[in-house]
Protein backbone atom coordinates (compact mmCIF):
# COMPACT_ATOMS: atom_id res chain seq x y z
CA UNK A 1 0.00 0.00 0.00
CA UNK A 2 1.31 3.41 -0.94
CA UNK A 3 1.43 6.04 1.80
CA UNK A 4 0.36 9.68 1.44
CA UNK A 5 3.95 10.96 1.50
CA UNK A 6 4.89 8.70 -1.43
CA UNK A 7 1.81 9.82 -3.36
CA UNK A 8 2.76 13.48 -2.90
CA UNK A 9 6.45 12.97 -3.74
CA UNK A 10 5.67 10.98 -6.87
CA UNK A 11 3.08 13.51 -8.07
CA UNK A 12 5.56 16.35 -7.57
CA UNK A 13 8.21 14.53 -9.62
CA UNK A 14 6.03 12.87 -12.27
CA UNK A 15 6.09 14.27 -15.80
CA UNK A 16 2.70 12.63 -16.44
CA UNK A 17 0.98 14.20 -13.41
CA UNK A 18 -2.32 15.67 -14.58
CA UNK A 19 -4.16 17.32 -11.67
CA UNK A 20 -7.90 16.90 -11.61
CA UNK A 21 -8.25 20.62 -10.83
CA UNK A 22 -5.33 22.97 -11.52
CA UNK A 23 -6.78 25.52 -9.13
CA UNK A 24 -5.89 23.40 -6.14
CA UNK A 25 -2.57 21.92 -7.26
CA UNK A 26 -0.45 24.56 -5.49
CA UNK A 27 -1.86 23.76 -2.06
CA UNK A 28 0.89 21.42 -0.87
CA UNK A 29 -0.03 19.06 1.93
CA UNK A 30 -3.73 19.70 1.73
CA UNK A 31 -6.44 17.36 0.56
CA UNK A 32 -6.17 18.93 -2.90
CA UNK A 33 -2.38 19.34 -3.08
CA UNK A 34 -0.09 17.56 -5.53
CA UNK A 35 -0.78 13.87 -4.95
CA UNK A 36 -1.42 10.88 -7.14
CA UNK A 37 -4.89 10.82 -5.55
CA UNK A 38 -5.59 14.12 -7.34
CA UNK A 39 -4.32 12.98 -10.75
CA UNK A 40 -6.49 12.03 -13.73
CA UNK A 41 -4.41 8.85 -14.13
CA UNK A 42 -5.10 7.60 -10.58
CA UNK A 43 -7.99 5.14 -10.29
CA UNK A 44 -8.76 2.20 -8.01
CA UNK A 45 -5.75 3.12 -5.83
CA UNK A 46 -3.24 2.73 -8.64
CA UNK A 47 -1.66 4.59 -11.51
CA UNK A 48 -3.53 3.63 -14.66
CA UNK A 49 -0.55 4.45 -16.90
CA UNK A 50 1.91 2.47 -14.72
CA UNK A 51 4.46 5.19 -14.01
CA UNK A 52 4.18 5.30 -10.20
CA UNK A 53 6.84 2.66 -9.47
CA UNK A 54 9.25 4.06 -12.08
CA UNK A 55 8.98 7.59 -10.69
CA UNK A 56 9.35 6.38 -7.10
CA UNK A 57 12.39 4.29 -8.00
CA UNK A 58 14.03 7.19 -9.84
CA UNK A 59 13.53 9.42 -6.77
CA UNK A 60 15.04 6.79 -4.46
CA UNK A 61 18.15 6.63 -6.64
CA UNK A 62 18.87 10.36 -6.54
Amino acid sequence: MKNNEQLMIVATNCSEYAPIDDGFSATIGSEYGASCKNCHHWEDNRCQIDVFDDVLTSIDQE
